[in-house]
């Protein structure tokens, strides 16, 4: 590969990754959109579960974020990239509709 056909990315945290350039877009640190998912889940997060809520330990904050996360948000909560319906009930849906193809 030539010099003129790398292209340097640096991150924020100093790591230097050299790729090979293409008209693909490559996400950039301070794009927007390059870490909204995670902040839309932190806020969310904060909202429905840590606000108005006191923990006596950090063992019970824990408990709290992993039922929230592993039994709430993944698999109960209606999501509109589903359709407005629950991780549970698009994956039925999806084998409902793939057992009926399948006939």
């Amino acid at each position: 590969m030539t010099e003129a056909a790398k292209l340097y990315i640096k991150s924020h945290d100093g790591i230097v990754a050299t790729v090979r350039a293409s008209s693909e877009f490559l996400p950039c640190v301070g794009m927007p959109g390059d870490n909204a998912w995670s902040e839309s889940f932190f806020a969310t997060m904060k909202k429905e579960l840590i606000h108005w809520t006191h923990y006596g330990t950090k063992e019970s904050v824990r408990a709290a974020v992993f039922e929230y996360i592993y039994c709430f948000y993944n698999v109960k909560r209606i999501q509109k990239r589903l359709g407005y319906m629950s991780p549970r009930e698009y994956l039925r849906s999806l084998r409902t509709e793939r057992s009926a193809d399948a006939t």
